[in-house]
């Protein structure tokens, strides 16, 4: 029985060495907060606490809007007991609504052998809230002769990340023809402005 008790010590022993010899971790934030339309710096450190260097490593982490989508970039290699910091260059897309997303970083690298070595870093990004509202023109100019209906467009887009509602569009001021007559204005949109979705454009 002693035989097999030392043979499974020392099995037991070449496996903490093989773990051992390509070992790391990740170090970072748990949470970060961002705008849409941003690019967020994600500052990671590695500890390599093995006793091998590490070589092509990558970083990857998933796309907040679509699970499926990698977002990947290379990385330097990392010696033996080094300790090192890279940054994660996190893009937000423009329009990303407000709320809190979920995504997982990982970070792998090869030893000297071509055997893979990973590990993972489980973040949250909180996408704040930012309101816009553009329009295509300032100023319109618009001529008729007597009697007849002009009309004239322009157009306005919700640049934030928020539904936009109640969006009013109004006739501030008084319009006269050269026979001060008051010439009244007809307003419509073709999209709901009621309810302005991030992106959108309404033609008025």
């Amino acid at each position: 029985m002693k035989p097999k008790i030392l043979l499974t010590t020392a099995f037991l022993s070449i496996l903490m060495l093989i773990a051992l010899a390509s070992a790391f971790t990740i170090t970072s934030s748990d949470s970060f907060t961002a705008l849409h339309n941003y690019v967020l710096p994600i500052n990671l450190t590695i500890n390599n606490s093995g006793f091998e260097a590490l070589q092509n490593m990558s970083i990857t982490a998933t796309d907040i809007l679509n699970s499926t989508n990698i977002l990947s970039t290379s990385a330097s290699n990392i010696s033996a007991g080094q300790v090192k910091v890279y940054t994660l260059n996190y893009t937000i897309p423009q329009y990303t609504y407000a709320k809190a997303y979920s995504t997982t970083i990982n970070i792998s690298g090869q030893n000297m052998s071509g055997n893979m070595f990973s590990a993972i870093k489980a973040i949250t990004i909180t996408v704040n809230e930012s309101k816009g509202l553009s329009s295509s023109a300032t100023t319109i100019g618009v001529s008729s002769a007597a009697g007849a209906t002009k009309q004239a467009t322009f157009a306005i887009t919700n640049t934030g990340n928020v539904n936009l509602t109640n969006i009013a569009v109004t006739q501030q001021t008084t319009l006269n023809d050269s026979d001060n007559n008051i010439i009244t204005l007809s307003i419509t949109s073709d999209k709901n402005l009621q309810a302005l979705k991030p992106g959108d454009t309404a033609t008025i």
